[in-house]
């Protein structure tokens, strides 16, 4: 849905049935990269994500500021990592260094 977020904030939104097939990095229905975000009562159902490194139903990657996931539920999905770094919610927390990256994740279902 969207290839790079900062600073931005996601509320109450459901996605169903939506595929992404890609070779690339950083592949995810909701986001490929964020930094900065806040994602709250949000709804993945029926979705499945194919790609390279860092894959997962939500987001691709999380990377530096202060990220905050709650209240995200995923229900039925299909994840298929080609490289290093695949998870449900999402699929690599850091940056190159891991300086400045603080994410708290909380009241999740998967």
């Amino acid at each position: 849905m969207f290839t790079n977020l900062e600073g931005a904030t996601i509320r109450n939104l459901v996605i169903d049935g939506a595929t992404i097939a890609t070779t690339k990095e950083r592949a995810a229905v909701l986001f490929a990269s964020a930094k900065g975000v806040t994602i709250e009562n949000v709804s993945l159902n029926n979705c499945s994500v194919s790609g390279g490194n860092n894959v997962a139903l939500l987001g691709g990657e999380l990377s530096t500021g202060v990220n905050t996931i709650s209240g995200v539920n995923i229900t039925s999905g299909s994840i298929t990592a080609g490289g290093n770094h695949c998870g449900a919610l999402v699929g690599y927390i850091g940056s190159g260094d891991n300086l400045g990256v603080e994410t708290t994740i909380s009241n999740c279902s998967v």
